[in-house]
């Protein structure tokens, strides 16, 4: 049982550490019901949230230092799903490209992400 449960703990600290790096969820995980929000939702939260905050927010650290928008604001909301996919492939400002990054399935879907945080708002 306790071998079981170290295997189980070092798979799960080098998923968190290949997110961390940069490798983000593995393609075709989606496939799982109910996953597709659970990976899109860890891929906002690797690659987005150090610079937007975990409720889009932009009030970390690093959004402050850059000026990232919020992402619940009317103003982002109102942006075409195409004025966002543009913005998260080629970049805005400080913000950089993501386009070689991530796949064109995986920026559609943090757009979707990125419209549910509206809900998030207070």
């Amino acid at each position: 049982m306790n071998r079981q449960m170290a295997k189980k703990g070092r798979a799960a600290i080098f998923l968190a550490i290949g997110l961390l790096l940069g490798a983000g969820p593995v393609r075709g995980q989606d496939k799982a019901a109910g996953s597709q929000t659970s990976s899109t939702a860890m891929l906002y939260q690797a690659k987005c949230a150090i610079c937007h905050g975990e409720d889009g927010n932009g009030e970390t650290p690093a959004g402050k230092a850059l000026g990232a928008g919020d992402q619940r604001s009317e103003a982002i909301q109102k942006m075409t799903d195409a004025q966002m996919t543009d913005i998260i492939a080629n970049g805005k400002g400080h913000m950089q490209a993501w386009k070689n990054k991530l796949t064109a399935k995986q920026i559609k879907e943090l757009v979707a992400y990125i419209r549910t945080l509206a809900n998030k708002k207070p």
